[in-house]
């Protein structure tokens, strides 16, 4: 976001493991946008497809709190989050790994789904938005 510069990558772990960190970057992609130096940085995330051809709609966002590869932790995780608006579990794949994410909220405008995740994360530790068609 510092500089204007983006790169096209394919999404293939479920990473980082790292606090207040929401992807890690291979060397060449974070090279073509000039953080191989610092290391870090802020960047914007705009999801260009998923796959099996669905449609994301950007109208949507929801706030994913956890990922988990057996189901029963992910629902058992959600119950535990009935404080929050809307807990749902939402079932993808990772490579030939099936996950299973946690998301909480569904907002409309993206500030105020970036404002609840900070909330949210200042409270549960991780939490970032994600744009969703339906959950």
């Amino acid at each position: 976001m510092a500089n204007d510069r983006s790169v096209d990558v394919t999404v293939n772990d479920r990473g980082p493991f790292v606090s207040g960190r929401i992807i890690d970057l291979s060397w060449e992609a974070a090279n073509r946008i000039g953080i191989i130096g610092p290391g870090t940085g802020l960047v914007k995330i705009t999801v260009l497809g998923v796959p099996g051809g669905k449609k994301i709609s950007p109208a949507t966002y929801v706030v994913q709190v956890a990922s988990f590869s057996a189901y029963d932790q992910a629902t058992r995780y959600a119950q535990s989050l009935a404080r929050y608006p809307d807990p749902v579990v939402g079932r993808g794949n990772v490579g030939s790994r099936r996950v299973y994410r946690v998301f909480i909220g569904h907002f409309r405008n993206p500030e105020q789904a970036r404002k609840f995740a900070r909330r949210v994360k200042s409270e549960l530790g991780h939490a970032f938005v994600v744009e969703a068609d339906s959950r």
